[in-house]
């Protein structure tokens, strides 16, 4: 076995390994067991609405007006061909001698075509031709950066979506929970073995409960709306998915980055924008340099009356600016300026960068050891609910205490979707950063 191939059957055992150890949120636990989605189902599935969008769109237009520049940059190295017309009279004028050469340009109507190719300009031609291929790296790297974002975005508004229908399924069981236990409490106190303090604490519990459901109502419709107008259809609980973490193990191990080159996309930008501004100064000096070319000009005389009398000219052609009070040096102090700015703002580009992966990186451990300790306590939450529940036919009976663990079940379960959501999210979010989001949902550009 080749030591290549070695190489190429390590790397793919490591991605195979990244995804067999992964950690993953089943969120299809809380769907209704119809058609749900898988990882990868629900990974085939953002892409499509993502590349749907006007946000899209707007990009690739972007990036075909890149490439057009980049041409007529290059088109900048050959000949320029022109035409004219001239129709001339004159006034007046005075001529010493009969035979002078300016004796046959009288009254005209004349026609010029002239070809002008340039040899040297500077070196500015090829400094902007260089300029518009970075603009062309420059428009590919935004087009990836804006389409990771909208799978972000795409991501965000699914689970905001699916957190408020998931929530209010839930509530409307537990209340249905509280309902009984006001019935029951109806029951004690028409048999004289219950107060009516704790009637209304009951509906006091039951009172927030309707109030919460009118919230999250309001919520899902908001939500519902911008599901549809990005994803173009309605939302169902069927599509819930089993999502893999792509940064956590299953031991809830940040996972090592397969580059460790890896930067984020406004790093590679700030890159190339600087190099841009480094070359943008060897144009400026450029525009002060010697400009040399051949030109020949054709030019029929009187073609409305005949084709009997023309010209053809050619020669070399030369132009150096001899003084211009101060414009170049300042022209050329301000784009070092430009560059020199363009420097502190790519350092700080990478210091930001750095910034936030570390941070998403705590973030994302710290998640995961909040959701761990919400569902112990969830857990032991719906033990005492249990228990609770059990004592209510005895001599035990305390349906208030029920209630409130009812009601404290109810916050925690909306705690630990929203914490898983968040959890996935911020995975999302550090894959985002180090530019691995596109690769994770498969869409390439």
């Amino acid at each position: 076995m080749t030591f290549f191939l070695k190489i190429r059957l390590l790397f793919i055992l490591i991605i195979i390994g990244s995804n067999l150890f992964a950690n993953e949120i089943a969120f299809n636990n809380y769907g209704d067991d119809l058609s749900l989605r898988n990882n990868e189902e629900f990974r085939e599935f953002i892409p499509q609405a993502v590349i749907n969008q006007p946000d899209f769109k707007e990009i690739i237009a972007m990036k075909s007006k890149y490439n057009f520049d980049y041409r007529v940059s290059r088109a900048d190295r050959f000949p320029t061909i022109t035409s004219s017309i001239i129709n001339e009279n004159y006034f007046d004028r005075k001529i010493s001698e009969v035979d002078s050469i300016r004796k046959i340009q009288d009254d005209s109507l004349d026609a010029v075509v002239e070809i002008s190719q340039q040899l040297y300009a500077g070196n500015r031609i090829n400094n902007k031709i260089l300029n518009a291929k970075r603009q062309i790296e420059i428009g590919n790297l935004e087009l990836e950066e804006r389409t990771s974002e909208l799978l972000l975005k795409a991501n965000q508004i699914y689970f905001d979506t699916f957190k408020f229908y998931v929530i209010k399924k839930y509530l409307n069981d537990q209340a249905l929970k509280l309902e009984k236990l006001l019935e029951m409490s109806d029951k004690r106190l028409q048999a004289g073995i219950s107060q009516p303090a704790e009637r209304a604490l009951l509906q006091i519990k039951y009172n927030e409960l309707l109030i919460t459901r009118a919230n999250i109502n309001s919520e899902i419709i908001s939500s519902r709306e911008t599901y549809f107008r990005f994803f173009d259809e309605e939302f169902a609980l069927k599509m819930v998915p089993t999502v893999l973490l792509s940064n956590l193990d299953s031991n809830s191990d940040l996972i090592s980055d397969t580059n460790i080159n890896s930067i984020s996309y406004g790093v590679q930008i700030s890159d190339i924008v600087f190099d841009q501004s480094k070359t943008e100064i060897n144009i400026v000096k450029g525009e002060y340099r010697p400009e040399f070319g051949l030109n020949v000009k054709y030019i029929q005389y009187d073609f409305d009356r005949d084709f009997d009398e023309f010209d053809i000219r050619g020669g070399i052609f030369f132009q150096m600016p001899i003084f211009d009070f101060g414009r170049r040096g300042n022209k050329i102090n301000s784009a070092r300026a430009n560059s020199s700015q363009l420097s502190w703002q790519n350092q700080s580009e990478k210091r930001d960068f750095l910034i936030e992966k570390k941070s998403l990186e705590g973030k994302l451990v710290a998640l995961n050891l909040m959701l761990d300790e919400l569902k112990n306590t969830q857990i032991n939450t719906r033990k005492q609910q249990n228990i609770l529940s059990q004592r209510m036919t005895g001599s035990e009976y305390n349906s208030v205490a029920l209630a409130d663990v009812i009601v404290q079940d109810i916050n925690l379960f909306a705690e630990v979707l929203d914490t898983e959501i968040n959890l996935y999210l911020t995975d999302l979010q550090l894959s985002h950063v180090k530019t691995e989001l596109l690769s994770i949902f498969k869409l390439a550009l």
